[in-house]
């Protein structure tokens, strides 16, 4: 299991411009760099993640990974798998000291500025469960059916 919301975090910290999106029948695309440096698309999120963190240290060969605890109440490789999985797609990316920038794609819902990984997951999580209340992902994520 990859700790998701760490690698997303440190590259935030070493100021590594990074998109992480998934497309339904797609995958994951990994971004790394504002203009792109490298970019691949993964079939899980964990996977397109360990890519970022290693791409990170081979553009940026200073850039820090220092391990650091999940602030949020579940996995959140699986949330995005699970994301994926039920057809919502969206993306989280920043532009270094920005803030965070989340949407899931179908809703055209949106939010920019969130100041850390737990903050854009539990938004991504919050408006999934509004606005697919039918979803495999909301009876997981949303304690209702």
């Amino acid at each position: 299991m990859v700790n998701i919301d760490s690698i997303l975090a440190s590259l935030y910290a070493n100021g590594i411009n990074t998109s992480l999106a998934w497309k339904t029948y797609r995958g994951f695309k990994a971004t790394l760099g504002t203009p792109p440096l490298a970019n691949a698309w993964f079939q899980t999120s964990g996977e397109a993640a360990r890519w970022l963190k290693e791409q990170a240290l081979v553009h940026f060969p200073g850039a820090e990974f220092a391990p650091e605890r999940n602030q949020v109440h579940w996995d959140a490789e699986a949330l995005l798998d699970d994301l994926y999985a039920s057809k919502i797609d969206g993306s989280i990316s920043w532009i270094w000291d920005s803030g965070f920038y989340v949407s899931l794609d179908a809703l055209k819902a949106e939010a920019e500025a969130l100041e850390s990984v737990a903050e854009a997951l539990e938004w991504l999580r919050g408006e999934a469960c509004q606005g697919y209340p039918q979803s495999d992902f909301t009876r997981n994520y949303c304690g209702f059916v």
